[in-house]
């Protein structure tokens, strides 16, 4: 990932990789908020194990 990368830059990617659109995050996001963390934990974690983020933006990354 090229640039600075910060936790809204992530989080777009997230939801554009993951959900493919805003609303359908937002849906699913109501209907099990636990469920969309564990996407996002996988999603984060995999990034980092391919080397796409370092560890430092990583652990500092929420959602």
């Amino acid at each position: 990932m090229a640039g600075k990368v910060n936790s809204r830059t992530l989080k777009r990617r997230f939801i554009n990789e993951v959900y493919g659109d805003y609303k359908l995050y937002l849906r699913a996001r109501k209907d099990d908020y636990c469920k969309v963390q564990f996407e996002w934990s996988c999603w984060i974690d995999g990034l980092c194990k391919a080397g796409e983020i370092s560890q430092k933006v990583y652990e500092r990354a929420t959602f």
